[in-house]
């Protein structure tokens, strides 16, 4: 794998270690000495919302700044966290794994924490590349080493908390052992007879059992979810070199590793068929070939990476195959804006990974490329991602309680901590229902504002009116993939500028049920004002080719209200409501954002899907308010 621009900083290893830079320094490591400090251990654990009926993504991170104190520790202040890794887009992702150039690379407990918390399986590194690591290899691959490496490494997986490892062999194998001596003479004492010739394994073999011994133990100790995946670089033949596709010089370490991390040298569909064939062949999933996508453009990927991403992604997914994504950190450097023929004052870090993840137009207007553009049409390419990364569920009764106030795990300038990350919804995802012009609706906005003095808050935005008159506008768009049943008590708590405190009534939070009904959370209206709308409202809660869902309409008024003073401009609303069990079962299944009076408006509604990504604002007027928390627990 390339390395990605700069160095690791140094720092003190001398209560556990966060990585090994020679197999030797893994023999020596003691579990019980020194102890491990309680910090270093993830407190959440990994738990499976589901397999998802498609391929997977793969998010290898490959920061140029890894392992820095900001990592390892958390900062506070702004030394250190402005050139930390900002990820936040845990529903598309469902393995993360931590890659550094080290020879065993354990990801820091805030990365495996904040990928626990999404579903999402975190893994750290072992990595064998240049002369020292095919003396390293060497060593690893003989008998009276080779089990004891992986019970350390199996071992490191169970203490520390994270679900496998990456296994990258970028060095060539070493020679065959000779074989044993051929025969055996006859004892006359005994008289034992000939013996056939005892013949040794080869450093191909070797390998191969290290993989599935190592895969093995991994599912004893950590569980059947935690995985070994093959990264393709090295042939049975001993020699390196990167086949970009399953064949039958790797397909043998695949057989005995948990998926195929292919290279980046594939370019054309026949060679993606080909992986799939062979896969199936194998009896193997074709999901378990995670073809090898580099965000820096490096291979002969179709499409070159950087903003042209999606064509690889695009052509990868059409087969059923995963992802793996290679240093996606791209989006903060220089090069991204260099590659929007924007300065790079202009294009922050958050901007560049809002653009490239949410595939929108999320840059302000005046920011905004000419329709001429190649990235206009990049962006209209990219609108198609709900149809290959179909959202994943992120909250389960198993997850229960739940208090989020979707911080990511930093804020600008004061603090950077990925232990402190929490839920991340599905946001900036799709339409659910409009009736308000998709041209009008694209620019709706919703950003991550970060007050200087408060904590952080989802600001939603309508810089114009979308309807010609109230009821002609609302709409209902995806927040967050659930599978819960009640009953449940839930709040949430609204940003809301104190101009638009009149209309609070049209910002509500909704709940999709199994049994086609919309439960609106939303404040009680003028009495004599009807409950339920007239008409079912019409929803897309499949894929893109599942047909319109009709829903009841069934407003909910809170079971309390509290407000509090935000500064002299904004008041803190916290709604609360009570979800109870009914006779048939119940299982909710989407929480969205409802803007405008739903309950009262008319059955007017968009003849054709809008998939924009998921922005709020009021359906009728410009509007500013922000969605501060959530709270879910059982009555």
């Amino acid at each position: 794998m390339a390395q990605a621009e700069g160095k690791p900083r140094r720092h003190d290893t001398s209560c556990a270690p966060f990585f090994f830079r020679r197999i030797s320094d893994l023999l020596q490591w003691d579990d019980q000495t020194p102890t491990i400090p309680r910090e270093r251990i993830s407190q959440v654990p990994y738990r499976n919302r589901g397999e998802r009926s498609r391929g997977r993504l793969l998010l290898c991170h490959d920061c140029a700044h890894n392992y820095s104190a900001a990592d390892c520790h958390g900062v506070h202040g702004a030394d250190g966290g402005d050139t930390a890794y900002r990820f936040r887009e845990w529903s598309f992702v469902d393995d993360f794994v931590y890659f550094s150039h080290h020879r065993v690379s354990l990801p820091p407990t805030g990365w495996i924490e904040a990928a626990h918390r999404h579903g999402s399986r975190c893994l750290g590194t072992v990595l064998f590349e240049h002369e020292a690591g095919e003396k390293d290899l060497a060593v690893v691959l003989n008998l009276r080493v080779l089990f004891y490496v992986v019970f350390k490494l199996a071992r490191l997986a169970q203490l520390y908390g994270f679900d496998g490892w990456l296994l990258n062999v970028e060095a060539p194998l070493p020679p065959d052992a000779p074989a044993s001596p051929a025969n055996h003479a006859r004892s006359p004492r005994n008289g034992v007879r000939d013996r056939p010739p005892i013949t040794t394994l080869t450093s191909a073999h070797l390998l191969s059992v290290f993989i599935a011994a190592l895969r093995e133990q991994l599912h004893r100790c950590v569980g059947r979810h935690a995985a070994v995946i093959w990264y393709d670089a090295v042939t049975v033949d001993g020699r390196v070199m990167h086949q970009s596709q399953l064949n039958e010089k790797n397909s043998a370490f695949f057989a005995v590793a948990s998926a195929l991390y292919t290279d980046y040298g594939w370019s054309r569909a026949v060679d993606v068929e080909a992986s799939v064939q062979q896969a199936l062949a194998l009896n193997r999933l074709r999901w378990e070939i995670y073809l090898g996508v580099d965000v820096y453009g490096r291979g002969r990927m179709p499409g070159g990476g950087r903003w042209r991403t999606y064509e690889a992604v695009d052509m990868a997914l059409q087969y059923g195959t995963s992802v793996a994504l290679f240093a996606p950190a791209w989006t903060t450097t220089a090069v991204a804006a260099a590659a929007l023929q924007l300065p790079e004052s202009v294009l922050s870090a958050e901007e560049a990974a809002l653009a490239f993840w949410h595939y929108q137009r999320v840059l302000p207007q005046e920011r905004e490329p000419s329709p001429s553009s190649p990235l206009s049409t990049q962006v209209a390419a990219w609108k198609r991602a709900p149809r290959l990364w179909p959202d994943r569920v992120l909250l389960t009764d198993a997850d229960l309680p739940v208090d989020t106030a979707f911080q990511p795990g930093w804020q600008s300038g004061r603090y950077y901590d990925m232990r402190r990350c929490q839920l991340q919804p599905n946001y900036l995802r799709e339409w659910l229902a409009s009736v308000n012009d998709a041209a009008a609706a694209e620019r709706l906005e919703m950003r991550w504002t970060e007050p200087s003095a408060q904590p952080g808050y989802f600001q939603v935005s309508c810089p114009r009116q979308l309807g010609s008159r109230p009821t002609d506008a609302y709409a209902v768009l995806r927040f967050m993939r659930v599978r819960l049943r009640p009953p449940l008590c839930l709040s949430y708590t609204l940003r809301i500028p104190r101009q638009y405190a009149d209309r609070r009534e049209a910002m509500a939070l909704g709940l999709v049920t199994n049994r086609n009904r919309l439960l609106v959370l939303q404040l009680a209206r003028a009495e004599g004002a009807g409950s339920n709308r007239s008409s079912p409202v019409p929803l897309w809660l499949g894929d893109t080719c599942e047909p319109l869902t009709f829903c009841a309409v069934e407003v909910r008024p809170p079971d309390e209200v509290r407000c509090e003073a935000a500064g002299r401009d904004e008041v803190l609303e916290t709604r609360v409501y009570s979800v109870t069990r009914e006779e048939r079962p119940l299982v909710i299944t989407d929480f969205v954002i409802i803007v405008g009076d739903i309950g009262m408006s008319g059955s007017g509604w968009a003849q054709r899907r809008h998939r924009l990504g998921l922005s709020y604002a009021r359906a009728d007027e410009s509007l500013k308010f922000g969605l501060q928390r959530l709270t879910l627990c059982r009555r």
